[in-house]
Order: structure tokens, then sequence, then C-alpha cells
């Protein structure tokens, strides 16, 4: 018999003390046991926005890098962020979990895919919903056929962002925007129950807000499995009609209610009528 110690904690560095950074380092504080956060690096937020925090700060990545000694790191920085530091870890053997999405461009993603097959370091993207309970029963029916063929997907993302959101400028330029910020988690989950994609037709438009990004947009997917599919985000005159009590978490719970809704409506409906021909 082998009998393992116990684990080395886990060393690990956070890119990014913002919105989301926040949440990776309040989890990791929450997990002594198993992981110890040795350093922040954002080059505007410092110390006095987490007075509860005890590991130092610093201004830039390479700083953490050499002064802290991670073993692993947290990428949740601006979406054009993503590519180069993230290839800069794969370069220095770091492991690292990278934000969604994994970067702003299908060219920036395949040199990061590049560097990390060479340097053969684990990555893991940010789409925590795979790892829901809904989601991982919706995934196991699926697969084992207890209700039926999947015969379509559809998601509708919508919420209202405040407008103090949009004072960060990256979100609101080429490499933000609601697909790749917001859509992308959807995005993932259709392709987690129902496949890979082959074509996608899509359209957007900047009419509401006039960004440089889109506040709108529609597609029709074909999955690999000849699966159709369709999502939309829906403009800000829509979303104002659509916000309900709780704000943007609650938007947010009640959108992955319905797509559990709607894949399991479209299951249970050809089951359904299976049964009728029985």
């Amino acid at each position: 018999d082998v009998t393992l110690g116990p684990m080395k904690r886990l060393r690990i560095g956070v890119l990014g003390a913002g919105l989301i950074g926040k949440r990776h380092i309040d989890t990791i504080l929450a997990c002594p046991d198993d992981a110890e956060l040795v350093g922040i690096a954002d080059p505007v937020l410092g110390a006095d926005k987490y007075p509860y925090v005890k590991a130092p700060f610093f201004r830039t990545p390479e700083e953490l890098y050499e002064k802290a000694k991670p073993d692993s790191v947290v990428i949740a920085t601006p979406n054009n962020l993503h590519a180069p530091q993230g290839i800069d870890c794969a370069r220095r053997g770091l492991h690292f979990i990278i934000e969604k999405p994994v970067t702003e461009s299908l060219e920036s993603a395949a040199a990061l895919l590049r560097e990390v097959r060479k340097a053969d370091v684990k990555t893991l993207t940010g789409h925590h919903r795979r790892y829901l309970q809904a989601v991982r029963a919706a995934r196991q029916l699926i697969a084992e056929g207890r209700i039926g063929r999947l015969v379509g997907l559809s998601v509708i993302w919508s919420t209202r962002k405040p407008e103090p959101y949009f004072d960060v400028e990256w979100r609101k330029a080429p490499g933000g925007g609601p697909i790749l910020i917001n859509l992308i988690h959807e995005i993932d989950l259709m392709r987690h129950l129902g496949g890979e994609m082959a074509t996608i037709t899509s359209t957007v438009s900047n009419a509401v807000r006039g960004f440089d990004v889109e506040d709108s947009a529609g597609a029709v997917i074909t999955f690999a499995s000849n699966i159709p599919g369709e999502t939309q985000t829906l403009p800000l005159a829509i979303y104002a009609a659509l916000q309900v009590p709780g704000g943007e978490a609650r938007a947010a719970q009640l959108s992955m209610i319905s797509i559990g809704f709607a894949v399991v409506g479209l299951l249970l409906s050809e089951w359904e009528i299976g049964r009728a021909h029985v």
C-alpha cells in the first residue's frame, strides 16, 4: 500500500485586484489548508483597498514573480492582457488560471496555446459555471440519454449594467464588450452541453451606447453534431425592461435557470413525443 503524505500548500499569486480579482483573493484566503496567497499585482489598486489581506502588493507581475516566488498564478486582468501575461507565466514554468475569455482574439489564443504546450504547464480558464450542480446534472443526463436526444439549444443573456460599470475604459474598448465579458459564459455552457461548434452566423450592434464594441448581438450556431443553436445578448433598451429584484447577480441567476429550463424543456419535448409513438 502507498501512503500519501499531506499535500503541499499551493503558493498562489493574483494578477489584477479588481472586481473578479477580489473574488479569487477571497477564495484563496478561504482555503488556508490548501493554498497560500503570496502576493497581488495591480498597477492601481493596493493594500488600502484590501486591509484584511496580509500578502504583499506589487505594481507589476514581474515584481510579484521575483519577490513572492509563487507556484501558480491567477490572471484576472483586462482581456487584452491575458495572452501576454499567460505567455509570460508559461515561459516561467508557472501554472495558471486565466479568467474568461481566454484572450481577446483567436490569434492571441493560438499564440498562448503554443507556449502552454511548449512549457507543459497546467492551465484552466475561469468557466466556473461548468461546476455548478445543475450543470453537472444536465450534462450527465444528456450523456446518459436518460431524457432523450438533444435537439437544440437556445440562450438569451440579458441584464442591465449600472452606469459606473463602464467607467472602466477597457470594458467599452475592443477586446471588451458583453460578448467576451458576459455572454462567453453561456457560449461555453452551450459547448459544454452540446459539443463543439461548427458554424456561426452573427450580427452585432453598438446603437444603444455607441461604444467601440457591441451592446447587442445575436447568432445562429450549428454544432458539429448538427444540433442547431441560437444565442442573443439584448440591448440596453430591453435590459431596462428585464431588470429583476436583486440586481445583476439575480439576473445572472435567472439567466442560468432559463438555460437549464431551455435545455431540459427541449429534451423533455422530444421525450414526450417519443412516448406518444410508443
